[in-house]
Order: structure tokens, then C-alpha cells, then sequence
């Protein structure tokens, strides 16, 4: 079973801003202080397509900087799944 990291082991204050999709409770401040979490963007399609990985604080950041990195004419057709 792995480890969940804490907001105090990352040295940060618990009270907190905006909220990250799946980061877990008391670590909602997050985003506001710029933390980055590592992503994997795929093609949605009949067979998901590995594009690559991005850092981003959310799901839509995320894709957003993925379309402009890969160069990637319609975001609408990625899905961004964050990495363990």
C-alpha cells in the first residue's frame, strides 16, 4: 500500500485556496501555491492512445498544456489521467 503525502510533509500550511481534483482532503491550498501534479494525456477515441505527460495543478490545465505542447488541433478529444 503506498504512502498518501501530507501537506505538512511537503512543508506547506493545511489552510488553504483552490481546490485539485483528486488530491485528497486538507491539501486544497495546493494549486494556489503553484503545485504541480504529473499527468498522462490520451486520444480518446475506440482505443485510448497514450499522447505523452504534462505537469499541470488540474485536469483541464493539464490538457490544455498538452495541446499546445504536442501540438494538437482539438483538446476537446483528450483525457488527462493523473500519474500515482
Amino acid at each position: 500500500m503506498r504512502r498518501a503525502r501530507s501537506c505538512r510533509a511537503l512543508g506547506l500550511d493545511p489552510a488553504g485556496g483552490a481546490a485539485i481534483v483528486g488530491a485528497g482532503p486538507g491539501c486544497e491550498h495546493l494549486a494556489s501555491v503553484g503545485f504541480q501534479t504529473r499527468w498522462d494525456i490520451y486520444r480518446a477515441s475506440a482505443k485510448a492512445r497514450l499522447i505523452g505527460t504534462v505537469e499541470a495543478p488540474d485536469a483541464e490545465a493539464a490538457i490544455k498544456v498538452a495541446a499546445k505542447e504536442y501540438n494538437l488541433p482539438d483538446p476537446r478529444r483528450l483525457i488527462a489521467v493523473r500519474r500515482p
